[in-house]
Formats: structure tokens, C-alpha cells, sequence
């Protein structure tokens, strides 16, 4: 019988993670504008900073809240 000698869910997430951040930098991120950060500042759209290190995170969390599994409502 085959005994874990250590837990290995953490890194299974890390992984599963990076695939989906290569996967939006190399899919999504070079179809959007050139300019959008600055237009997220001038739109004051990303004003305030909260974790979030550039427009192109604060848009892909707008995104996983729209397109998630609990975002439908009743």
C-alpha cells in the first residue's frame, strides 16, 4: 500500500495556478489595448490599490466574479 509521506494538495494548487495565469498573460492579456492602464487611471477606474498590482488583475477579477459558479443569483 502506497502511504503519503507528505501533503501534496498545496502544490497541486500552485500548479493548477500557474497554468491559469500563463494562460491569461499569453491568451488574454496581449488582446487588450495598449494604453490600458492609463485609460483605467484617466476612467478612475483603478484608483485606489488593494492587492491588486495592475489593471489587467482588477479586470481579470471582475471577470472570475461575472463568469464564476457563484455568480448567478436568484
Amino acid at each position: 500500500m502506497l502511504v503519503q509521506s507528505h501533503d501534496t494538495s498545496s502544490m497541486v494548487e500552485r500548479q493548477a495556478l500557474a497554468l491559469v495565469e500563463d494562460a491569461w498573460a499569453t491568451a488574454v492579456v496581449p488582446r487588450l489595448p495598449a494604453h490600458l492602464a492609463e485609460q483605467a487611471r484617466a476612467l478612475k477606474a483603478f484608483q485606489r490599490v488593494r492587492g491588486l498590482a495592475t489593471p489587467h488583475d482588477l479586470l481579470r477579477g471582475v471577470l472570475a466574479s461575472v463568469l464564476g459558479p457563484l455568480s448567478t443569483r436568484p
